[in-house]
């Protein structure tokens, strides 16, 4: 029985020697030109996608959106928290307005600075802006921000980048130019959550090259090199919140001149607030992953 097993196997393998190749459109998604990248990318994330999955958004009201706050254990947004309270920017620019998750925090927290949300297509900014305007965002100052290619004026009145699960999208030809512009501005300090392989997390400023997935069109990019050789400073921070077997994700703190003492009291101040309400969101993330699990969600 067991060499019949093996006479099939080798039919098999040899059937596929035989048979053309299969194409593979995420490989070949990363051997095209940088030009063909930018556009499919920016197909898959064009404004008819997204707007399916805003709508109720425009309806919350200040309980709503406490409720929301309450049940997200993503550790990334309580860092944000953390670095708006203690350095105190005038304006935080948020890279990536999908669903203006990371404006939405700020305004829960009665940040008093200026918040831009911004994004690369002109129509989803402009949805946006109609669709919060005289409601609970109201004071959301919105523009686009084209990060493939950026201008000096998207960033001449930033002290504070924040951008979750975005640069992951950008190819590895616009990251060099948006820290570039990131480098003539007076931004002091960059918050990054998204993915990395090893290879990525170096911090050396010469060879280090972004890492494409095996599994998706996303890249793994150096931020901890690319912002060293761009003249600001940089360290990781590991946020497991969001990784898997196949994707590893953490927090990126791009900075310069900021003391390490503000980035000390900064992390705390996030962490604090991640344990203050872990409770809470830790009973709902489970029963929700595990509906038939009384884990007091209820009462939480």
């Amino acid at each position: 029985m067991s060499s019949l097993r093996q006479y099939f196997r080798r039919v098999r393998r040899a059937a596929g020697m035989l048979l053309p190749e299969r194409s593979d459109p995420i490989r070949e998604f990363f051997g095209r030109p940088y030009e063909a990248r930018v556009s499919e990318i920016k197909h898959l994330y064009r404004h008819e996608v997204k707007k399916g999955q805003l709508g109720e958004w425009f309806n919350w009201d200040a309980e709503r959106l406490d409720n929301e706050v309450a049940r997200n254990f993503r550790l990334y947004f309580h860092l944000l928290l953390g670095y708006s309270r203690i350095l105190r920017p005038r304006s935080v620019l948020q890279l990536g307005s999908f669903t203006m998750t990371d404006s939405q925090w700020l305004i829960a927290d009665k940040f008093p600075g200026r918040i831009v949300a911004s994004d690369y297509s002109a129509e989803h900014v402009e949805y946006l802006r109609k669709g919060f305007a005289g409601g609970l965002f109201d004071r959301v100052e919105f523009r686009v921000v084209d990060i493939e290619e950026p201008k000096d004026s998207d960033l001449h009145d930033v002290t504070m980048v924040v951008a979750l699960a975005v640069f992951s999208n950008i190819q590895p030809e616009g990251m060099e130019r948006f820290f570039a512009a990131l480098a003539r501005s007076p931004v002091e300090c960059v918050l990054i959550g998204d993915m990395y392989v090893k290879p990525t997390l170096t911090l050396e400023t010469e060879g280090a090259r972004s890492v494409p997935m095996p599994n998706s069109r996303n890249w793994n990019h150096p931020y901890l090199s690319l912002g060293r050789r761009h003249g600001f400073d940089s360290f990781f921070l590991p946020d497991f919140t969001y990784s898997s077997f196949v994707e590893a994700r953490g927090v990126f703190v791009i900075h310069r001149q900021v003391p390490r003492e503000a980035h000390l009291r900064a992390i705390a101040e996030g962490f604090g607030s991640y344990l203050a309400r872990q409770d809470g969101f830790l009973r709902r993330y489970v029963a929700e992953a595990y509906p038939e699990l009384d884990c007091g969600a209820r009462n939480a």
